[in-house]
């Protein structure tokens, strides 16, 4: 510790913020620490208070996104259970007030249907598919006898074409998709569309 401005050393502040990193705290949060440090010292500087800012040359830690901790884990079977109800609930209430307010695809006999969401957490979870993988593929790239869905390659990140396997909930719940977006698109399904839509019925960018 110190007590005077005079006997404050980079050194100290740097072991402090190393501290600081021992503890769990981010580099962007050590940082931020010594940032306001070097601000309130230069102040004092600029001010005449103190002769120089001793903290001036002190480099920051990098804390770009390839120095950042994520700290990732899977969720527990209660979590996922937990999500599902939340998320098939959700559905529920958003599809009532929805067709109350006459909602969604516009000039269509059927706008007030909404397109459940449900299904596509759920797919998610059960084939641990990315973002662009799941809402880019077509319904030709669901097999209903295998009970499988293919992942192109074109849409992977690693480029290679994957095939993965679908419970049986998932493929139930898929089956109802297919005949809801029938009714909510106001046309028969064809096999190029998206098996996964927005809450309005439209693809996902």
């Amino acid at each position: 510790a110190t007590e005077h401005v005079s006997q404050l050393q980079p050194l100290l502040v740097i072991r402090y913020r190393n501290q600081l990193r021992a503890e769990g705290l981010a580099s962007r949060s050590a940082n931020l620490v010594v940032d306001n440090l070097r601000s309130m010292l230069g102040w004092a500087h600029d001010c005449g208070l103190i002769a120089t800012n001793p903290l001036s040359r002190i480099r920051r830690l990098p804390d770009g996104a390839g120095h950042q901790r994520c700290v990732r884990r899977a969720l527990s079977e209660e979590e996922i259970t937990r999500f599902l109800v939340a998320a098939e609930a959700d559905d529920h209430d958003a599809s009532r007030i929805w067709a109350s307010r006459g909602g969604g695809l516009a000039n269509h006999r059927a706008r007030s249907l909404r397109i459940p969401q449900a299904p596509l957490w759920r797919a998610f979870l059960e084939t641990g598919a990315r973002w662009s993988e799941l809402t880019r593929t077509p319904w030709a790239d669901v097999d209903t006898q295998r009970r499988t869905l293919l992942l192109r390659a074109e849409n992977t990140k690693a480029k290679r074409r994957r095939i993965v396997p679908l419970g049986r909930k998932l493929l139930s719940e898929l089956e109802g998709l297919w005949e809801l977006q029938a009714q909510a698109l106001g046309r028969e399904v064809q096999l190029a569309d998206p098996v996964f839509r927005t809450p309005e019925g439209a693809c996902w960018s």
